[in-house]
C-alpha cells in the first residue's frame, strides 16, 4: 500500500559497469533501487508506471486523494504524526528535485495512468507516451479452452465464473461475496461453477458450485484456466492496466469489471466484456445478469483484438522508437 523508497541499491555502481546509453526503470521498490540514487543518475530516463508511486509521496494508489498534484504533507494513509508526514513530503519533494535536475520521460500502459502523471507535480511538464503491456499469444490463447475445460472437469453445459485474486483488497476482495450471491440468485437454472485463483475472499468457503484452484505460477495453466472461464470477474477498486484481463481477453474469454484506472480502455461493453456504471457489487451482478445473454462476440475475434493490441512486437516497436525520442531530445539538450 506505501513505500518510502529511501532504502535501495546504488544504480550508478553497475552503469559505471555496464555504460548502457539508456536506463529504464520499472517497479523498484522493496530496496530494490532507492529515490536517492535516481536523483544521481546524469543519463536518459524512461520510467514505466505500473502504478502511481513514481509521482506520490509514497502510496502505490492514491485513492480519491490528489494531493500528489502540489505537497503529500496531508496524506490520508499516513497516521497523523508529524515525523511521519515530514517523510511523506520529503519523499515527493525529493522525487520533484530530480525531475527539475533533468525531464524524464515515462511510459503509461494506460491512458489514465497517463493522465494521473500529466497531474502529477513530478512528471507535469515531463515527455509521457502509452505504451500497454505485451501478451504472449503462444501461451494465451482460445486454442488451450478445451483442454483447460477438461482438466477441470467442466461439463459443456456448465458455465464458468473466474475470480483472480479475489483474496486481496484491492482486487475486489471485499465484493467477490456478493457478486457470487447475487449471480447465484440471478441465474437459478444455470448450471455454473464460481473458480477462484489465488486466493478466496474472507469468509466464503470452497463446496457447492465454489472452488479454489489450486495454485500455479505455470503461465501455460494459468491460460488453460483462463481460456476454460466463460466470464472473468475483476472488482478492482484500484489497477493500471492489469494483466490478467489482457491474458484473459487474448484467451477469448470476455471480462466484466468494476470502471476501474485503465481497465475501461481495455473492454468494448457488449462486445468483449462489460463494465458496470458504479464500483459496487449490486452495479457489476447487476449488469452481468442484465446483459450477459447479449454477449455473443466469437472468442476468436476476442482473442485476435486482444492479440493485436497487446502483440510484443507492436509493443516492442513502440518501446523502441519512444528509447530512440528520448536520446535525441537527451543529446539535443546536452551539446
Amino acid at each position: 500500500m506505501f513505500s518510502i523508497g529511501w532504502q535501495g541499491f546504488d544504480l550508478n555502481r553497475i552503469l559505471k559497469t555496464f555504460k548502457p546509453d539508456l536506463v529504464h526503470l520499472h517497479w523498484i521498490n522493496g530496496g530494490v533501487v532507492s529515490v536517492r540514487s535516481i536523483r544521481k543518475l546524469v543519463i536518459p530516463v524512461v520510467w514505466t508506471f505500473h502504478d502511481m508511486w513514481a509521482f506520490t509521496g509514497g502510496c502505490h494508489y492514491a485513492g480519491p486523494c490528489r494531493g500528489y498534484e502540489s505537497t503529500c504533507a496531508s496524506c490520508p494513509q499516513i497516521k497523523p504524526i508529524p515525523v511521519l508526514r515530514r517523510l511523506v513530503s520529503h519523499c515527493l519533494e525529493s522525487k520533484h528535485a530530480r525531475s527539475e535536475g533533468q525531464r524524464l520521460a515515462a511510459v503509461a500502459p494506460s491512458q489514465w495512468m497517463k493522465q494521473m502523471a500529466a497531474d502529477s507535480k513530478v512528471f507535469g511538464e515531463s515527455r509521457v507516451q502509452v505504451i500497454p503491456n505485451c501478451c504472449d499469444k503462444n501461451i494465451f490463447s482460445s486454442d488451450r479452452r478445451s483442454a483447460g475445460r477438461a482438466k477441470l472437469g467442466l461439463e459443456k453445459d456448465t458455465f464458468a465464473y473466474l475470480f483472480l485474486n479475489a483474496d486481496q483488497q484491492r482486487k475486489g476482495a471485499l465484493h467477490a461475496s456478493d457478486i457470487l450471491d447475487r449471480l447465484s440468485s440471478g441465474f437459478p437454472n444455470q448450471k455454473k461453477r464460481f473458480l477462484f485463483l489465488g486466493g478466496f475472499p474472507r469468509g466464503l468457503t470452497a463446496g457447492g458450485d465454489v472452488f479454489l484452484l489450486r495454485p500455479t505460477s505455470n503461465q501455460e495453466e494459468v491460460a488453460e484456466i483462463q481460456a476454460a472461464a466463460d466470464l472473468f470477474i475483476l472488482p478492482s477498486l484500484e489497477d493500471n492496466l492489469p494483466n490478467v484481463v489482457a491474458e484473459a481477453l487474448s484467451c477469448g474469454t470476455p471480462v466484466a469489471a468494476f470502471p476501474t484506472g485503465g481497465i475501461p480502455e481495455m473492454i468494448i461493453h457488449g462486445f468483449n466484456g462489460l463494465i458496470s456504471p458504479q464500483s459496487t457489487a449490486d452495479s457489476l451482478a447487476s449488469t452481468i445478469i442484465e446483459h450477459l445473454v447479449s454477449l455473443t462476440t466469437p472468442r476468436s475475434e476476442i482473442g485476435a483484438m486482444a492479440h493485436s493490441a497487446y502483440s510484443e512486437d507492436l509493443v516492442a516497436s513502440r518501446h523502441r522508437q519512444f528509447y530512440e525520442e528520448t536520446l535525441i531530445e537527451w543529446h539535443g539538450r546536452n551539446i
